[in-house]
Order: structure tokens, then C-alpha cells, then sequence
């Protein structure tokens, strides 16, 4: 009776792994005693750490779909993180950032950041807007 006991354990655990293995990458593991675990961090995040101390310098818009120089990519700021909220800011792959706070929306991170483009009423000078972009548009600036 003891050994039919382990064996039913053993069992039941290698079911457990073969099932977790099937749980595509992303998803929320739910393991037998009932807590979630997440599989995989979000997307887009800077390291939380340093943004805690100080605004994150250097740091540029990127679109990873066209990393292209000669055509660069329009990227929303929005006014809220989310794809929903009004867009108060369109710009473009290069423009500089300063990134000020993050936040978790669905499995990517929203970063709160300072964006400097050229005026479009006056290419001589610049402006700064500040809004939300999706973390996984944004790089530092030594990664291009």
C-alpha cells in the first residue's frame, strides 16, 4: 500500500510537469496549490531601479518593425498608457527621450517620458512634449 501511495505521487508530479510544459510561453502558470506565477516579464520595461533614483537620460524612440534611418517610423505619445488615449504627440525613430516613470499595462510596459522634436511651425527650434509610449519603442541611445 505505502509503495501503490508513491507511486500514485510520482505520477501525479510527472503529469504536473508534463502539462506545465505545454503552457504556451506568456501564460499564467497555475500550480497546484492555486498561485499565479507569470512565465515571462513584460515587454518594453527599463530597469526599475535606476528610474527610482532619477529620470532615465538617453534614450531614443525606435520602431524595432522598421529600423530603417532613410524612412524613419511615426510613433504615438499618448496621453494616457494605453492605445486607446488621445495621441498629443507623433514622433519620429531618433527623436531623444527622458523617461520619468513606467507602468504595467498588459503585458507591456508604458514608459511616462519627455520627448524633443523639431517644431513643426519652426524647424530652427525644438519642443518638448510629454506623454506615454509603449516600452518596446524606446532604446537607449547606444543601441543603434
Amino acid at each position: 500500500m505505502k509503495y501503490q501511495k508513491t507511486f500514485s505521487i510520482l505520477v501525479a508530479i510527472a503529469l504536473l510537469f508534463s502539462i506545465c510544459s505545454i503552457v504556451p510561453e506568456g501564460a499564467l502558470a497555475q500550480p497546484a496549490f492555486g498561485i499565479a506565477i507569470r512565465t515571462n516579464k513584460p515587454k518594453g520595461c527599463v530597469e526599475d531601479g535606476e528610474l527610482k533614483k532619477e529620470p532615465l537620460e538617453f534614450y531614443i524612440i525606435h520602431d524595432p518593425e522598421n529600423p530603417s534611418s532613410n524612412s524613419p517610423a511615426s510613433i504615438n505619445i499618448r496621453e494616457k498608457p494605453s492605445t486607446t488615449s488621445a495621441v498629443v504627440h507623433v514622433a519620429s525613430s531618433g527623436n531623444p527621450v527622458i523617461i520619468f516613470q513606467q507602468v504595467v499595462i498588459d503585458n507591456y510596459c508604458w514608459l511616462k517620458v519627455d520627448v524633443t522634436s523639431v517644431s513643426k511651425n519652426d524647424p530652427t527650434s525644438y519642443i518638448t512634449v510629454r506623454g506615454w509610449v509603449r516600452g518596446d519603442f524606446v532604446i537607449p541611445s547606444q543601441n543603434i
